[in-house]
């Protein structure tokens, strides 16, 4: 399945497919107190997260932390050796930083298709384990 597909659809043309409800599995979408400009919709047995955009509610990312719902050859992905062997080198990095307020937060990696999507490479704390991976 190619998340991309999903990526700037709106939420009513998106649940009119049964691609994307399979993967939702009923659930709907909800705002966070405080996040007037997104809704988003969680299928914690998935791992997946879906964000929208609340003005237009247009889908804006996919986050996924379940490496069997990992997006094609990242599929099962569980480090940066493996994220790199199968996406080559990232368009951009960073290291793991400590940040005033959260603290210490982990590497990423980003890399940039030539159709303007990004997928963004989460690392654990302290790792090269895959944390999470974002589709925009």
């Amino acid at each position: 399945m190619n998340y991309f597909d999903f990526i700037g659809i709106t939420y009513q043309d998106l649940i009119k497919s049964s691609k994307f409800t399979g993967l939702i599995t009923g659930n709907v979408p909800s705002k966070l107190d405080g996040y007037a400009e997104e809704f988003y919709i969680i299928a914690f047995e998935k791992g997946l997260e879906f964000q929208f955009d609340a003005k237009s509610g247009a889908l804006k990312t996919i986050v996924a932390t379940n490496p069997n719902y990992f997006m094609g050859s990242l599929k099962g992905a569980s480090s940066k050796e493996s994220v790199n062997e199968m996406m080559g080198e990232p368009d951009e990095s960073m290291v793991e930083k400590k940040v005033p307020v959260l603290g210490v937060v982990g590497a990423w990696d980003k890399y940039k298709y030539s159709n303007g999507h990004i997928v963004q490479v989460l690392y654990e704390v302290g790792s090269t384990k895959v944390k999470s991976i974002f589709y925009r």
